[in-house]
This record gives structure tokens, C-alpha cells and sequence, in this order.
């Protein structure tokens, strides 16, 4: 349907202006979809008043619900459209009660004010000065919303957008239908922005649209768009199998576990069903930052990625990096993958310190029995307390026992450590260096 309207009125500018309606002269020209149908194996549409800008789409699906629009997505951007005007009045009313909003009162007691010369500056006012930042995160200004100043909708209308302007579906504020088609072996079928040839004909090869029950074609132009659905012959509704590939065993107990283990240099391990279960190994230091990294989100993560490379490193590189990220972590570091560099270099730097540290002390190899007295040890955390066991042999099982029972009662809940497992398994689904994870991938695809 083709909606004509017939005004009255002087031309200017383009526009027909009326005492009652201001309306553009004439919209542009619409692409309209005159033919389309299937010829053998091809699908040929036949457009009127297309131009270069005119492009076709074409949608093909087995079902069709009413809710299943294509939306925007598949026309031509559209500049701003002239759209018709009613012109009108604005009455002015005298009214008695009512109270006005403080944004209308701001603005008569602006007008009203007497004027003085001198300084142009703001005068003091609450709706005049700026709200802090402080003001501004703890409270929540908002006006008084009165009944003055606002004309009623039978008082007269002013510059109305005509209802014509607004008649154009909006197809992507639509909701989502619960309609599900997962069990169709082919998805939806889309051939989009396909020009036309100069005399509006489209060949289309049906190949694209297998499993298809009808086409919907879409010609689209910068002010307009027409629609044709076209039917397909029946045939069968290609089904996809839905069934587990792999069933477990109806015989047998499954139950799904979680477990990490540390191994040392040359340690083997086994993982009993490779298809179905999910792991990541960390071999390599680069695996471990990058994995710390992206859990953290901390920058200074990304200032000691240069460990991951240490040993491809010059001395003087190693000097200058040492010189700025000098930290008790990197000299833990040094001293367990480095200690020739660390006894050139770190050891003398910690011996000399006035003030030692827990770390300096246990790097030096010094007596470490003063930090097991009650208030040296209240100032530990949990990996100085892991290193003072490896220290002291003889208290070696009194530590484990309280860190284990400072880890029962801190312990993350149930929940999110299930969310962290899942997190550190599925770190790397997209990682082209864990040969680990893509043997499991080639696996199960096999």
C-alpha cells in the first residue's frame, strides 16, 4: 500500500507551506520489488525505481514467526528525512493555585530581577553554582517537578511532528520471541548489500539457500524499503541429530571432579579420559604471567613480563632492569633460577641494608628463630610463613598446621572456587602456544 497526500500550498525551498501544514515537496523515488521467483536454480528479482544506492538482501529461513524481522541491519543508511510539520499556537492561560516548578520560577525571578551595572558574574544561587565532586557522589539533586508553566494538550500545539513522520516501524525494538530452531541442520540463509544490475534484474544461485522453505527479499534504498516473500516448494525438514555423540555408561558411577597437582622436573602424569575431561598445564613461566595477568588486571604485572625471557638477556639489560624493579619478589626470583647473578649482584645490595626484612634475612641465610616469637610472627603473611617452614625443619609442622587452619576459615566459598577452577581451565581455549590445550582439542575432534 502507497500512501499519497495532497496538500495545498506555496512552494519554497522545497517545501509546500500551508497556514495549517508545512510539508516537504515530493519524497524520493522508493524501490519497489515487481518480480521475484525461483527459475530452475536461480532466483531472479526484477526491482522498479531502483538507482545506483538501491542494494537487495535476501533472507531465507524454514519458519516464519511474526516476531522474526531482519530489523535495520539490512538497509541502506538513511539520511535525515524531511518530515511534514503542523503548524499551531501556544495560548497563554492565567492560572491561579497551582505551583510552579523551580526551573520556572528560576527563570521569572531571573527576568524580573532588578539589573544593576557593574560585574557580569554569576549571582549566589543554589541552581547557579557547580556541585563538587564530592557533593555530586554522595547526593542526588533533583528539581521540584510543579504544574505551572506547562500548557494543557488542549490548549493548543506548536511545531508538531505530523503522525505520517512517525508511521515507520522500528523492527529492532522488537523483543525476542522463546521460538527455538536448534535442531534444524542448516541455519537461516543471508545474501546481503547485492546491487542490481542498471535495469533492476538480480540473478541469485539457490545453492546458498539449502534447507530453505521460503526467501524473503528486501530491497532497500536510503528513504524506503519493500519487502516480497517468496514461497519454495515443500520437501523435508532436514533435521540435526540432537543425541549425545558420546553417551556415558548406563552401568557404571560418573562423577565430576576437580583436582591441581604440582609436579616436579620429570614427573609424570596421567589423565585417564582424555576426551571428556578438561585440563591446563602451566610449563613454562610465560603460562603462569600470563594467566596472573589476566586474573589481576594489574599493570605492574605487565613491568615484570621481562622474566618470562630472563636467561636471552645481556648483563647490562639484567642490570638495568634490576635497578628498577628492585623488589623482594625479584630477588626471590634470582635467587632461585639466577643465583650466580644474585650472589654478584643482589647479595651485597641485601647485606648492606640497615634495615633487614623477613626475605632479606632468609635470602642471606641468617638465624630466622627470632621471627617465631608472637609479634614477629603476627607481621608475616602466608608466603613468608611457607618460606620460614622450608627454614626451620624442627617447626616445619607447626606452621603447616596453622596456615591450614587460617586456610579453613578463609577459604573462598564453595561457589567461587568452582568459578575460579572454570576460570584457569578455560584461560587458554583460545591460546595458539599451549600444545597441551590444542592436543585436547585435536582429540576430541577426532
Amino acid at each position: 500500500t502507497t500512501r499519497i497526500t495532497i496538500a495545498a500550498g506555496e512552494t519554497q525551498g522545497g517545501w509546500i507551506v500551508s497556514p495549517l501544514r508545512i510539508s516537504p515537496l515530493h519524497d524520493p523515488a522508493q524501490p519497489v520489488v515487481a518480480e521475484a521467483g525461483v527459475d530452475g536454480k536461480s532466483l531472479r528479482v526484477r526491482l522498479l525505481g531502483s538507482d545506483p544506492e538501491t542494494r537487495v538482501s535476501v533472507v531465507g529461513r524454514r519458519y516464519r514467526f511474526a516476531n522474526w524481522d531482519p530489523g535495520s541491519g539490512l538497509e541502506v543508511f538513511q539520511p535525515e528525512r524531511p518530515r511534514p510539520w503542523t503548524t499551531g499556537y501556544r495560548m497563554c492561560s492565567y492560572r491561579t493555585g497551582e505551583r510552579l516548578s523551580d526551573e520556572t520560577r528560576y527563570i521569572l525571578d531571573r527576568r524580573a530581577a532588578r539589573v544593576f551595572p557593574g560585574s557580569m558574574l554569576p549571582r549566589p544561587g543554589r541552581l547557579i553554582y557547580r556541585w563538587s565532586e564530592e557533593d555530586a557522589d554522595q547526593v542526588s539533586y533533583e528539581t521540584d517537578s510543579g504544574s505551572g508553566g506547562e500548557s494543557s494538550r488542549g490548549d493548543g500545539t506548536f511545531g508538531t511532528v505530523s503522525e505520517e513522520a512517525s508511521d515507520k516501524r522500528d523492527h529492532d525494538k522488537r523483543t525476542s520471541t522463546p521460538e527455538a530452531c536448534d535442531f534444524l541442520a542448516f541455519p537461516a540463509a543471508i545474501r546481503f548489500d547485492l546491487k542490481p544490475a542498471a535495469d533492476g534484474t538480480l540473478e541469485i544461485p539457490m545453492e546458498h539457500f539449502e534447507g530453505c522453505q521460503f526467501l524473503e527479499v528486501i530491497a532497500s534504498a536510503p528513504f524506503a524499503s519493500d519487502t516480497k516473500v517468496v514461497a519454495l516448494p515443500a520437501s523435508d525438514t532436514p533435521r540435526r541429530d540432537r543425541r549425545i555423540a558420546r553417551p556415558f555408561d548406563p552401568k557404571s558411577h560418573h562423577v565430576a571432579t576437580r583436582a591441581a597437582a604440582v609436579l616436579e622436573k620429570g614427573a609424570p602424569a596421567t589423565i585417564e579420559n582424555l576426551l571428556d575431561a578438561d585440563w591446563r598445564a602451566f610449563t613454562t613461566l610465560a603460562d603462569v604471567h600470563q594467566f596472573l595477568y589476566g586474573q589481576t588486571a594489574d599493570e605492574r604485572m605487565r613491568d615484570f613480563v621481562f622474566l618470562t625471557e630472563w636467561p636471552d638477556l645481556t648483563e647490562e639489560r639484567k642490570l638495568e632492569l634490576l635497578e628498577t624493579h628492585h623488589c623482594h619478589e625479584l630477588h626471590l626470583f634470582l635467587a632461585r633460577k639466577d643465583p650466580e647473578f644474585f650472589e654478584r649482584h643482589v647479595k651485597p645490595f641485601l647485606a648492606a641494608k640497615p634495615e633487614p626484612t623477613f626475605l632479606d634475612d632468609y635470602l642471606l641465610g641468617r638465624d630466622l628463630a627470632p621471627y617465631l616469637r608472637p609479634f614477629a610472627w603476627s607481621r608475616l603473611n602466608a608466603a613468608e610463613k611457607a618460606l620460614l617452614a622450608r627454614a626451620l625443619p624442627d617447626s616445619r609442622d607447626t606452621i603447616a598446621r596453622e596456615l591450614s587452619l587460617r586456610w579453613e576459615n578463609e577459604s573462598p566459598p564453595p561457589e567461587e572456587e568452582a568459578r575460579l577452577f572454570a576460570q584457569v581451565l578455560r584461560g587458554s581455549d583460545l591460546s595458539l602456544t599451549d600444545t597441551l590445550g590444542m592436543a585436547r582439542r585435536e582429540l576430541r575432534q577426532q
